[in-house]
């Protein structure tokens, strides 16, 4: 193999495709070995040669193939079921049974999953090329590999004894904030502008937050890694979609309201003619203009809805129409409610190194104050009756 051939990953072994998939295989092959087989070459393949790679782009076509047709498949119910695969002791279940068959055919494909510490892939019906192919691709390489509309990605939190089988899992609230927090991160600094990724993210996100409680889902501290604007886009987004759910919104709705709050911000991310000069009177001008720049970075990009776009560029506007842009056009739900959870977020973090309760009573009282002008006050009237029953706090 010559050196320009050569890719680094977390797989280092002899490709040869008829080899890996007939090492396992007899005559008693069921499609679920074969499914794993394929997967394991397509792993294999894409950790040695870079994926545009004649050998590479093969195993991952053939890997593509055999998931279509094994979701397809009558005997499993048809194109209604997806794929599931789980990662419990080192050992491999599919669909919810343990899969044990040789090691020659998953070796390289558990490496993997191990490496990037993946306990959890679910394919569902309709999964396209390129999320397969950007998947194998990650796994086999130091890219973190995650999740898309049609494809999951995760740890595995187990059930506890008597909650059901331990091999259907669940992922934690905290495995979907993290994967979250690599898509927006990729999103808002270009290396991968997709608002597909970020979307179906975002989906996994609020398939688990139905689990939680609105107390835990608007504390503001409940997020403790990464930085400052990182930590509030998520807490606004995270109190949005409480705030939203309550009133009934869901589906596509709820995530493009839930998206928007997680980009409101994305205009203070540009640089600024002034940016270094420490002036006040710059983060004044800043704040000012970032929601139409936001709104400008996002109409550049593919597939944004009109929904995120209005999000991002009325979150400022008062309810009273003044505030920036002003305006005395009716303010679109969907901003106002990203309104009142920015405004709490802020409101409480605004009371710096005080207990926590009464940060708490102090950012009540303030979004209380701001109902009827700044707020939508049948919101706020929403937004607190939400949170009179205060989450306890570690520091409390």
């Amino acid at each position: 193999m010559s050196g320009s051939d050569s890719h680094s990953g977390p797989v280092s072994e002899t490709f040869q495709t008829g080899a890996l998939l007939a090492g396992g295989l007899d005559q008693g092959t069921e499609p679920v070995d074969e499914l794993v087989a394929h997967l394991n070459v397509a792993v294999t393949a894409c950790s040695i040669y870079p994926a545009t790679h004649p050998k590479a782009a093969q195993a991952v076509s053939d890997l593509q193939q055999m998931l279509a047709r094994y979701i397809a498949s009558e005997a499993r119910g048809g194109a209604g079921v997806g794929f599931n695969l789980l990662v419990v002791d080192a050992e491999l279940a599919i669909d919810g049974k343990p899969w044990r068959r040789s090691q020659v055919l998953c070796a390289n494909l558990l490496r993997a999953l191990e490496h990037h510490s993946v306990q959890r892939l679910t394919a569902q019906p309709g999964i396209d090329a390129s999320e397969i192919t950007d998947a194998i691709v990650a796994l086999a390489t130091e890219t973190s590999p995650v999740s898309t509309p049609s494809l999951e990605i995760g740890k595995l939190e187990l059930l506890e004894e008597g909650d059901g089988d331990p091999t259907v899992g669940r992922f934690s609230l905290e495995n979907r904030i993290d994967a979250l927090r690599h898509s927006w991160d990729e999103f808002v600094t270009g290396a991968q502008p997709s608002y597909k990724r970020l979307a179906g993210v975002t989906r996994s996100l609020l398939d688990t937050t139905g689990q939680t409680s609105q107390q835990e889902l608007i504390n503001p501290q409940l997020l403790t890694d990464g930085d400052r604007l990182w930590r509030h886009s998520m807490g606004v987004a995270l109190s949005a979609s409480a705030l939203a759910s309550s009133l009934g919104i869901h589906g596509d709705v709820l995530i493009e309201i839930t998206v928007g709050a997680l980009l409101h911000d994305i205009g203070l991310m540009e640089p600024h003619e002034h940016a270094g000069q420490g002036l006040w009177s710059e983060w004044e001008e800043r704040t000012a203009v970032h929601p139409l720049s936001g709104a400008g970075q996002l109409a550049l990009a593919k597939d944004v809805p009109a929904l995120v776009l209005l999000i991002v560029y009325q979150h400022h506007r008062h309810h009273d129409g003044s505030g920036f842009p002003a305006s005395q056009a009716q303010l679109n739900l969907g901003s106002a409610i990203v309104a009142v959870a920015d405004a709490w977020q802020v409101l409480f973090n605004v009371a710096g190194t005080m207990p926590h309760a009464v940060r708490w009573r102090f950012a009540q009282e303030q979004l209380a104050e701001m109902a009827g002008s700044v707020l939508h006050p049948d919101l706020v009237a929403l937004f607190l009756q939400m949170i009179q029953s205060r989450p306890q706090s570690r520091s409390d």
